[in-house]
């Protein structure tokens, strides 16, 4: 069974580590004993869109999944069938009460290789009662931090940080405004990036002890390879009449 959030630009090639999954395996577990409990909305918090059964797996799943409360089929072709989550299934979302309004995160330009997590939501929440939540579909962790900023991109009032109740429970929450404002949202990865920086420093060490070194050598003028033509000429310059052992005779 395969669960998809839908592609975007800048996936990574290579697969994230086991841990990662390590949250989700209980309710893939729930989903596939068809015991009907609130699988499919702790799902729909990680942005869990899709549900695709591959080819070669039991059919006996397949009744299972059509009777989940929340999965709706979309397709069944060459062995594989699709199943839709009912509900938000958004990255984050604003919940007030019983009702949630979906938000939309910050996604990848057009043709952009990679996209970062900062900021990770900016958008504009609308006047609402005391007491709603900020959803963040992400585990939760001290980085995170949600701020209100006015026009001119200050920031106004940092929100605080809290605890989402019910299967939203391992995210990362904060309390809303009560009032209209531009909310951002976003992840401090100063620890990382120092790393990074660090790395690059020692990098740019090695490349630089690694390059060829320029030596010079004197003339050995014992070693009969050595040109003697080559050698440099001294400075002394020879009056004329002087002595010199070429002029002198002794008889």
């Amino acid at each position: 069974m395969d669960f998809c959030a839908g592609p975007s630009l800048g996936d990574a090639d290579a697969a994230p580590p086991g841990e990662v999954w390590a949250a989700i395996d209980p309710l893939v577990a729930s989903l596939a004993s068809g015991r009907g409990g609130d699988e499919v909305a702790g799902l729909a918090g990680y942005g869990v869109r899709y549900v695709l059964l591959a080819a070669g797996t039991s059919k006996s799943l397949i009744p299972v999944l059509d009777g989940e409360p929340g999965l709706r089929r979309l397709a069944s072709a060459s062995g594989e069938v699709l199943w839709r989550i009912a509900g938000i299934t958004s990255r984050a979302r604003l919940i007030a009460g019983a009702t949630a309004t979906p938000l939309d995160v910050v996604v990848a330009p057009a043709g952009a290789a990679w996209v970062g997590i900062d900021p990770y939501l900016d958008q504009v929440i609308a006047t609402g009662p005391v007491g709603r939540e900020l959803i963040v579909g992400a585990v939760a962790a001290p980085g995170w931090r949600a701020t209100l900023v006015g026009k001119d991109g200050s920031v106004q009032q940092v929100l605080e940080s809290q605890v989402p109740t019910g299967q939203l429970g391992w995210s990362q929450g904060f309390t809303a405004p009560a009032g209209s404002g531009q909310v951002v949202i976003s992840f401090d990865q100063g620890q990382r990036t120092l790393w990074l920086w660090l790395q690059f420093a020692v990098l740019f060490v090695l490349v630089v002890l690694a390059l060829p070194s320029r030596q010079r050598r004197d003339p050995d003028p014992d070693d009969p390879d050595t040109n003697v033509d080559s050698a440099p000429e001294s400075n002394s310059r020879i009056e004329p009449g002087s002595a010199t052992q070429s002029n002198v005779i002794i008889r």
